[in-house]
């Protein structure tokens, strides 16, 4: 509605109390090249009606009173007004086009304005559209999860940092079509996609311990955190799944990282050099000792 009033208020000095009107007057390309085809035919008539009132002068001029009967003479005067007429007529025809032509071109010039403005404002509209429809929602809603969106990927970035010097092969990609889900790319099997669900025991432990150091950096921003403790979570692996999960730690501990580890698994503690181990005593009381 204020566009409107806009475009009224821009066309009233031109006459005009409504679009419609303006619209409807507006002369359409083949109008114009109608009117300046007329009006260089009109020029055509003057220059020709020129050149007759100029002939009848010379004609007028070589006959004196004397050799000219009045009868002649009147006719004379007579075609010499009517020239005149003609090239009066000619030359007010001539004005009016001139006068539209340049209405035309006025308007032309206002509507082009008036359309540029109108799709600026458009170009404003679609932006604040677009936002409204990422964010706004009368119960935030939208809005955390555009924010928890760009956190997401912000630590998918971070966790991938990790992930290729623990292991190489994964990547973790957010999914495009889902606000908070994540998905796993093999680089091995031709940058398959799979789905987090799909996740062996040993592939999770990678990925999620890829994501803690990730949320780590995240929640230390310029701070590095070089310790890292895992309770437990190795009972349920298999065989391989556990080894991997080992080289895992291992290639971790060698970037310089202190990596602590509290398990009850046999397996674990032939691979631990360094282990502080808790010995139960008859008396109820329990025993530290370190080892290694």
């Amino acid at each position: 509605m204020q566009l409107g009033d806009q475009l009224i208020t821009a066309i009233k000095p031109l006459g005009y109390t409504h679009l419609e009107a303006a619209q409807k007057d507006l002369l359409s390309s083949g109008e114009e090249q109608a009117l300046q085809t007329q009006q260089q035919a009109l020029q055509r008539k003057i220059a020709e009606t020129g050149r007759a009132l100029k002939e009848a002068t010379k004609e007028e001029e070589k006959f004196r009173p004397e050799t000219i009967s009045p009868k002649d003479q009147e006719e004379k005067y007579q075609q010499l007004n009517l020239a005149k007429e003609q090239q009066e007529q000619s030359l007010r025809a001539l004005g009016q086009l001139e006068q539209q032509h340049r209405q035309q071109l006025e308007r032309e010039a206002q509507f082009k304005e008036l359309l540029e403005k109108i799709e600026n404002q458009r170009q404003d509209f679609n932006r604040w559209a677009q936002l409204n429809e990422v964010i706004g929602q009368k119960d935030g809603k939208k809005f955390r999860s555009f924010a928890q969106g760009l956190t997401l990927q912000r630590l998918v970035v971070l966790a991938n940092q990790h992930l290729e010097r623990l292991n190489g092969r994964y990547l973790i990609s957010k999914k495009p079509a889902a606000e908070l889900e994540l998905e796993i790319i093999d680089t091995f099997q031709a940058d398959n996609r799979r789905s987090m669900f799909t996740l062996s025991g040993g592939e999770s432990f990678l990925i999620s311990l890829a994501l803690a150091l990730g949320l780590s950096d995240l929640a230390g921003r310029h701070a590095q955190i070089q310790s890292l403790f895992i309770d437990e979570g190795f009972g349920t692996l298999d065989e391989h799944s556990l080894d991997l999960a080992i080289s895992t730690l291992e290639n971790l501990q060698s970037s310089g990282k202190t990596i602590g580890i509290i398990s009850h698994v046999k397996a674990l503690k032939e691979r631990i050099g360094v282990q502080i181990q808790l010995q139960k005593q008859s008396s109820g009381f329990s025993h530290l000792q370190i080892q290694g």
